[in-house]
């Protein structure tokens, strides 16, 4: 209806005439059921089935053979049946390819496979999108839209680059962003310098609380020393009671005599 075509690359190879002209004609239903034929007449006898002994023996080798060529080739394709899609498909040309029980997008660029990459694991790398048809081992090689080979180290740089980017932008911004006032130092990310600051703020306490010791001291001294000055001094002075006692006449001569002299 869309005029896709669908092709796979399960062939028997012409070099091997016994196997190609057995069944090279027969579809992947129809080989099957040779092959459990052929078990079944050897399990319950060829007489049983109507066949003899000859028949029964060619049909056993065919099936044989049939089971050999499945064995070989679990992926669906064969080393003939690549080269014969390389041949088969027209250049640009986009066709529906069968192989190991799905269906992929195949087309045809400069005489080269490629298969569209639709596995979810790489649903996120955008820079996958064509995968290089190169053998039927499962070789890859990933391309782009572009067709143009994709390299996993240059998405690697590409997202380093977007981490410095926005790393970059985050600095800015705090730059950019006013500093809040403290009266504190400001703490920098350095250990070192981290480390120092906290050094000089134990040193501003230390000193701090020394310099309040010290002048709570010197307040106690001066406080000791106005009280001593306010209390009142007792000294002794001499009594000017006269004296009762009856001094002798010589010694009251004595003194007028002297105080006249000086006179």
């Amino acid at each position: 209806m869309c005029r896709v075509r669908l092709l796979h690359g399960w062939l028997v190879d012409p070099q091997d005439p016994y196997s190609f002209d057995s069944f090279a004609k027969l579809t992947y239903n129809q080989l099957v059921d040779l092959i459990i034929t052929a078990s079944s007449s050897d399990q319950y006898g060829h007489l049983e089935n109507g066949m003899d002994s000859e028949e029964c023996s060619n049909r056993q080798v065919i099936a044989k053979l049939a089971g050999d060529f499945l064995e070989d080739n679990p992926s669906q394709l064969t080393l003939h049946g690549f080269h014969a899609l390389s041949s088969a498909v027209a250049e640009n040309e986009i066709c529906v390819f069968f192989r190991n029980n799905h269906f992929s997008t195949l087309t045809r660029r400069d005489g080269k496979l490629f298969l569209l990459v639709s596995d979810l694991g790489y649903l996120h790398e955008p820079e996958i999108v064509w995968d290089k048809f190169i053998g039927i081992h499962g070789e890859s090689q990933f391309f782009n839209f572009d067709l143009v080979a994709y390299d996993p180290f240059r998405g690697v740089d590409r997202k380093d680059q977007d981490l410095a980017e926005r790393l970059q932008a985050e600095e800015n911004r705090k730059v950019l962003e006013p500093k809040p006032k403290t009266s504190k130092p400001s703490a920098t990310t350095g250990g070192e310098a981290s480390s120092s600051n906290q050094d000089e703020d134990e040193d501003y306490k230390l000193a701090k609380k020394l310099h309040e010791m010290e002048v709570s001291k010197s307040r106690g001294q001066a406080t000791r020393a106005a009280r001593q000055t306010r209390k009142p001094t007792h000294t002794t002075t001499p009594s000017t009671t006269p004296s009762s006692t009856p001094q002798p006449a010589s010694d009251k001569s004595k003194s007028i005599s002297s105080s006249c002299w000086q006179q």
